[in-house]
């Protein structure tokens, strides 16, 4: 009867319309042993005293094998998996963030500043995979991580792509640390520093912005390659923009001792995408040809349009054209960092984005780009008949 199930099951009036908010989001901090000592909010009674630092999925907390690993070599930790058992608010799988703390008088190691995140819902397991998993305990006490066979998700097509992102950020990070040092021997902010030291910290500091700017240009590139970074949107007058290009650039062929004939056609050729956009991709057109140009070279740039679509067509020096591996290296291959290669392949990356295209025939270069429906020509003369 109903008085029985009441018996059976006693709760106080009204507590079935307040039930607390769902966790999302836990700040927590560990000690060196990788126990939660403080947790934000009403969480820190059922979070304190685990250690969820291990594989060991006989514990009342553990973690993933890759989380592990990181947490015992003391790198940062992101996207990682813990599972935790305890109250309904807390247990199940979550997603941590965690970094590293020092001491900063002795720089000894204090523990870990992390979040919990509850994860995003992903697809239902379906292949096989192997993985590591943790087995029986090792003399010194640690996990032994077995090479077992388990079944995962499909794997999603960005997923290389973000591996290679975090690993461009775990490599800035060091060169971020290490720039900023030098910067402070160099300027003489925490004293007068010896005249030879200053230089080895100016150098050290050109190095690392030559690198950060290499690691930029990486992560661009697998941002436009997976669809991820569209062409920043504008108006932008090819014609006007290439004049003016190419006359910023004539030091730099005249340098070479070569001749660059540009022939930019009578018309505008209005592009929709931002001015900076268009010029970057020029620019590594344009110095990537000059760099490779020989002395007495004669090389020719032809600016025109086909139909609904911007078409510029650029000499290839005799270097780029007789290499071996020609003026773009092919994915199997690899990529030199802003090398020739590199350079051509994020131009045709961005002419892409941006609904064109970047190929090769026989001597030449052709970047095509798609134009705007309305013309540029007709909005000026709309300004000028208003004079």
């Amino acid at each position: 009867t109903d008085s029985e199930a009441a018996r059976a099951h006693p709760h106080l009036p009204f507590a079935d319309g307040f039930a607390p908010p769902a966790l999302t989001a836990i700040d927590i901090t560990l000690d060196p042993a990788g126990e939660i000592v403080s947790a934000e909010g009403g969480a820190a009674a059922m979070l304190v005293g685990h250690r969820p630092f291990t594989a060991d999925r006989r514990a009342a907390a553990y973690c993933d094998p890759t989380t592990l690993l990181a947490t015992r070599q003391r790198r940062p930790v992101r996207e990682g998996r813990v599972s935790l058992e305890g109250a309904p608010a807390i247990a199940g799988d979550w997603q941590i963030d965690a970094v590293p703390c020092f001491d900063p008088g002795n720089h000894t190691f204090t523990g870990w500043r992390a979040r919990l995140r509850r994860p995003r819902p992903t697809a239902e397991p379906s292949a096989p995979a192997l993985r590591l998993t943790p087995g029986p305990a090792n003399d010194d006490g640690h996990d032994e991580l077995l090479l077992t066979q388990e079944h995962r998700r499909p794997a999603q097509p960005h997923d290389t792509d973000d591996r290679l992102r975090q690993l461009l950020h775990e490599l800035k990070t060091p060169i971020n640390a290490i720039q900023g040092f030098a910067e402070l021997i160099q300027q003489e902010i925490l004293g007068t520093v010896a005249h030879q030291y200053r230089g080895y910290a100016a150098s050290i500091v050109a190095d690392a912005a030559t690198m950060l700017a290499q690691f930029e240009a990486i992560d661009q590139l697998v941002r436009l390659e997976s669809g991820r970074q569209p062409i920043d949107p504008g108006e932008t007058d090819a014609r006007h923009a290439l004049t003016t290009l190419v006359d910023r650039l004539a030091p730099l062929f005249d340098q070479r001792q070569a001749n660059l004939a540009f022939q930019p056609g009578d018309e505008p050729l209005p592009l929709g995408i931002a001015p900076e956009a268009f010029e970057a991709m020029i620019w590594r057109l344009l110095s990537t040809i000059a760099a490779a140009a020989v002395p007495g070279e004669r090389l020719t740039l032809r600016l025109g349009r086909e139909g609904n679509t911007m078409r510029l067509a650029a000499k290839l020096p005799e270097a780029l054209v007789t290499g071996e591996a020609g003026p773009f290296v092919d994915k199997a291959e690899g990529m030199t960092m802003l090398g020739r290669g590199f350079s051509l392949r994020l131009l045709g990356a961005e002419a892409r984005a941006a609904g064109g295209d970047v190929r090769r025939s026989a001597r030449f270069l052709t970047l095509t780009l798609p134009l705007l429906t309305h013309s540029v020509t007709n909005s000026s003369q709309r300004g000028a008949s208003t004079v």
